[in-house]
């Protein structure tokens, strides 16, 4: 079948066997140390008081280097100082291994080439902040770029070229589809996944993913299935949908959906007596680093539900870990400004460190709070969880949605709860035993009113379906209003109306548009064709989120709230053009009001 019926003559369609084709080729990772790949690499050194970076004892990468960079090599720069220009050393490094000194260049990989100047190098990685500042998924205090895996980078560059006036949108996927294959081609991650996937012999017991270095490349590989999803022309969107169930595979065998018992004590279950006394800053950045990729993971499959009628490939119910920190402790420079923020020296010096967030040592774990909102008689504490812990549970929810309107569509007289596991209305559950959950209001389980005050009801009728169909779809309902309820009441305390802070951004923080979007497809008539091509549907979802606004508008203006980022999505964005710019769909900053979000540390590297 041909794919994309606008692409030049003599195209060949994307088959399953090509998307998944392990690399054959070594000439891109022949010339490294063998262990470039399972190196043990340190959290970077905090700053000092005066905000400086203390240069670490030695530099990981400068031994598997050194050899690399001789007068003989014939790239472009045969006599450097990398001592005193580490841009220089990382544009050698990221030269020599997207264009290596046997390779022919093409003429698309000569412009290509001076993309990895120096000087483009740190004006790409200065704009990375733009999506940063959307889905917070660097530790940009302790991020040193002359310490980074090589693929991170360039994943980083790519998304950073996003947002530059110095290169094309074009040029940027031509940069992506570049990054891309050396990304995985040089990954022995990727490259056993995909081995594995391939011959469907399941995944062996040996496991990857508790060094640096590990997740930095996972990290990677995902950045580019981002810029191809939001980015991407038709073929490479197609070819990500494809790979992405690498990419949770990846996830899975890196042990990410649980925390390491060998990290962070406050990332634990079930964790008791929490001081300061037992405060690891390292460990604790080590895995909040591992949980937010995680949790990056799982909004893009609960995109490819929402946005392109995929299933999903991750159990909601499946991630044990604590949802995101406050941003504030995220964004610590160090040890004591991080502990503030939590908490943990006590709640005056939380309230100044930490205007906007929980103030909690440890956010609910993603699966105990999904099963709070879904169940009938309990409900999360006001003031327990922070927006980007939101905005993680409501695509939750949205996949609960998708997963019980396909069944009823599907089997109206074969109710299948596979993939939901509602829990049971007994009060011995062990999620009551949490001290950010309270009793519902309602405890008859009859469900609740809309929680908004906007007028705008939205009951489920049973319309012929079976009284436990009907059922199922009241549960996901009063759970999005359960929502909302907590939304509102955080919203009011977090980010007052007409504070002095600064004001809030990002999509990750902006959630009630697709509580409104849910409440739309809830209603009579209003779920969409489950045989719709994704890109169909993607234009169809898109659309749907800027036409709620009005809703957003209706709501948020009485209390003095701000529309959010998900509001300022272009409205040609996936309507007109289905060849896409990820800058009009996660707009830049505007550094003039939205400084809180963190750049990257360029100067002196």
């Amino acid at each position: 079948m041909q794919l994309f019926p606008n692409s030049s003559a003599g195209q060949q369609p994307l088959e399953w066997s090509q998307a998944f084709q392990p690399t054959t080729t070594t000439r891109f990772t022949d010339p490294y140390n063998a262990n470039i790949l399972d190196s043990q690499a340190r959290i970077k050194s905090e700053p000092n008081t005066n905000g400086v970076y203390i240069k670490p004892e030695s530099n990981t990468n400068s031994s598997i280097y050194s050899s690399l960079y001789v007068p003989s090599t014939g790239l472009d720069f045969p006599s450097l100082n990398f001592q005193n220009d580490p841009l220089q050393q990382i544009s050698g490094r990221l030269l020599f291994l997207c264009f290596p000194s046997n390779s022919q260049l093409s003429s698309r990989n000569l412009e290509l080439k001076k993309y990895l100047s120096p000087d483009n190098i740190k004006h790409f990685l200065e704009h990375f902040s733009s999506f940063q500042g959307h889905f917070p998924l660097i530790h940009m205090p302790t991020f040193r770029i002359v310490d980074a895996h090589d693929g991170l980078l360039l994943g980083m560059i790519c998304i950073g070229a996003v947002y530059s006036d110095r290169i094309t949108p074009a040029q940027v996927r031509d940069l992506m589809d570049l990054a891309k294959v050396v990304i995985e081609g040089n990954s022995k991650l990727y490259a056993k996944i995909s081995r594995e996937f391939n011959r469907e012999n399941g995944y062996s017991n040996e496991g990857f993913g508790a060094n640096v270095s590990d997740v930095e490349e996972i990290t990677a590989i995902f950045m580019m299935h981002v810029l191809a999803t939001w980015h991407g022309n038709p073929f490479q969107r197609e070819k990500a949908r494809r790979q992405f169930p690498l990419i949770v595979a990846l996830a899975k065998q890196a042990g990410l959906t649980q925390p390491l018992g060998s990290l962070s004590p406050l990332h634990q279950p079930n964790i008791e007596n929490i001081n300061l006394s037992s405060f690891d800053w390292n460990a604790w950045v080590q895995q909040e680093k591992r949980s937010r990729l995680m949790f990056c993971i799982f909004l893009v499959d609960a995109a490819m539900v929402i946005y392109f009628n995929i299933e999903p490939l991750l159990d909601t119910l499946d991630i044990r870990l604590p949802l995101p920190a406050d941003d504030a402790a995220w964004d610590a420079v160090n040890s004591s400004e991080c502990a503030d923020a939590l908490g943990l020296n006590g709640p005056i010096v939380a309230r100044n460190r930490n205007l906007e967030g929980s103030r909690r040592p440890k956010q609910p774990e993603m699966h105990s709070a999904l099963r709070a909102l879904l169940h009938n008689i309990y409900d999360l504490q006001p003031g327990t969880t922070n927006l980007y812990s939101k905005f993680i549970l409501v695509h939750a929810l949205h996949i609960h949605l998708w997963t019980a309107q396909r069944q009823l569509s599907q089997e109206p007289n074969q109710l299948n709860n596979n993939g939901l596991q509602f829990p049971s209305s007994g009060t011995s559950t062990p999620v009551g035993q949490n001290d950010w959950v309270m009793r519902a209001i309602d405890a008859t389980g009859s469900g609740v009113s809309s929680a908004n005050t906007s007028g705008r009801a939205t009951p489920v009728e049973a319309t012929g379906q079976s009284t436990q169909s009907h059922q199922l779809l009241k549960v996901v309902n009063h759970a999005f209003d359960k929502w909302k309820k907590a939304w509102d009441e955080d919203m009011a305390h977090q980010y007052p109306p007409n504070s002095q802070s600064l004001r809030r951004f990002g999509f990750c923080r902006d959630g009630v548009h697709f509580y409104w979007l849910a409440k739309y497809l809830l209603q009579k008539n209003h779920a969409l064709d489950w045989n719709m091509a994704p890109d169909h549907r993607f234009s169809q979802v898109i659309h749907l989120l800027t036409s709620v606004k009005s809703w957003v508008v209706s709501d948020s203006a009485r209390r003095g709230e701000e529309l959010g980022s998900v509001s300022e999505i272009d409205k040609d964005y996936g309507v007109t053009d289905l060849t896409l710019d990820m800058a009009q769909l996660f707009k830049p900053i505007n550094k003039q009001h939205d400084s809180p979000v963190l750049g990257i540390h360029t100067n002196g590297a």
